[in-house]
């Protein structure tokens, strides 16, 4: 396995000293492999990272696929070298009915067929609302990917599955070639709210669901909602590291 950082994980450190001394940081710590998101606003910030002195690879973004947006994230995507693209959330009126999932589908049956033309693959990522959410008794998580083509993959995430009652290693197998991609984070989750935290404090079982991942996998650390200032954000992706480290699982680059 290989591991990535979703640079969202950063967000008040990129608010506090900039991108480009965000990105500069990131191999001091040992990671050179991130995953960027809305890459159609702030893919310019890799890409100028990859022609100066910083080496950081790219191989998954986040990037809104919609009609609107689509064009200018995959020519982003592309310019950085991504290989897939993963829309990093629908909204829940996009899960509501049969019509609603109808939409999603064609939106990213939309995004995968220009994106072919970049050599590109796209994805959605999953919280918990599509999990749990039902149409005609089934999910509609599960409704949307019997709509989409099969080359239309998901970054699945451990602990929204978990938040939705699933165990994600059931979820993680089950998905087999239509896994693209697993976000992992660990959170404390006793108490009426759950808080994230590196990986290795809390109590979420990310081994098994890594266990139940194809060996190839890209893992991608994401602290989507972590409390605390930048300091804290830097201290839990650098701990995040040397847990992710003792496991073997490196970056793409070294």
């Amino acid at each position: 396995m290989k591991s990535s950082l979703q640079l969202w994980s950063l967000r008040t450190a990129i608010e506090a000293i900039g991108w480009e001394d965000t990105l500069r940081r990131l191999p001091t710590i040992g990671w050179s492999t991130v995953e960027p998101f809305a890459v159609d606003i702030m893919g310019t910030h890799i890409v100028s990272s990859q022609a100066g002195d910083v080496r950081l690879a790219a191989p998954t973004c986040h990037g809104f696929l919609e009609a609107d947006r689509v064009e200018a994230t995959l020519a982003a995507a592309a310019a950085m070298g991504a290989r897939t693209v993963f829309h990093p959330h629908f909204a829940p009126e996009w899960w509501a009915d049969e019509s609603a999932i109808a939409r999603t589908a064609s939106t990213l049956t939309t995004a995968a067929r220009l994106a072919a033309g970049h050599g590109i693959t796209v994805g959605f990522h999953n919280h918990d609302f599509e999990l749990t959410h039902t149409v005609h008794g089934v999910p509609a998580f599960e409704l949307l990917l019997d709509s989409v083509p099969a080359d239309v993959v998901v970054e699945y995430d451990l602990y929204w599955a978990m938040i939705a009652g699933l165990d994600p290693a059931v979820e993680v197998r089950r998905l087999g070639d239509r896994l693209g991609a697993v976000h992992i984070k660990d959170a404390h989750t006793a108490g009426p709210v759950p808080r994230q935290c590196a990986l290795g404090e809390g109590d979420v079982d990310i081994d098994g669901a890594l266990a139940a991942a194809p060996q190839d996998a890209l893992v991608v650390l994401s602290l989507d909602l972590m409390a605390g200032d930048a300091a804290a954000l830097w201290r839990a992706v650098e701990t995040s590291r040397a847990w992710l480290d003792t496991r073997g699982i490196t970056c793409w680059v070294q």
